[in-house]
């Protein structure tokens, strides 16, 4: 996982995180922007829309107009960053009310859920894979194929 920070015009505008970086440079040859490794990379695609590049190292990218930049950062870093943005996805935050019955997760408690939930899922994941080898067979019997 990489972590970085995004700067419009030399003044941090957020941060975010790439799982799957898809790191981009000119390829003069071809006149086109190509994926590339970290090392050659010139710009690194937000994983956010897909779309938007941001800069890397103070390079310029040919036929890319963007003010946008990124600097690699740690996790304790990025975690500071964002604790100081405001939620772009929830301008008004409703506080619910704190009612006597609301059942409240430990840290532990919310990870086993999710750890059983994702356990749930494979489970189903591997019903699916048989049985639909069992319409495939069905169906090679029927239509002799």
């Amino acid at each position: 996982m990489l972590y970085f920070k995004v700067y419009k015009a030399g003044e941090m505008i957020g941060a975010e995180t790439a799982a799957d970086p898809a790191f981009v440079r000119w390829q003069e040859k071809n006149n086109m922007l190509v994926r590339c490794q970290q090392e050659e990379a010139e710009g690194i695609v937000s994983e956010k829309d897909n779309d938007t590049i941001y800069l890397l190292n103070g390079k310029q990218i040919p036929g890319v107009e963007t003010d946008l930049s990124a600097v690699f950062v740690s996790q304790a870093e990025y975690e500071e960053a964002i604790s100081g943005l405001p939620d772009p996805e929830d301008d008004t935050p409703e506080i619910p009310d704190d009612e006597p019955d609301t059942e409240v997760l430990s840290r532990a408690e919310l990870t086993a859920l999710v750890r059983m939930q994702a356990e749930e899922i494979q489970e189903l994941r591997d019903t699916n894979s048989v049985l639909t080898e069992c319409i495939l067979e069905m169906s090679e019997v029927v239509y002799g194929e």
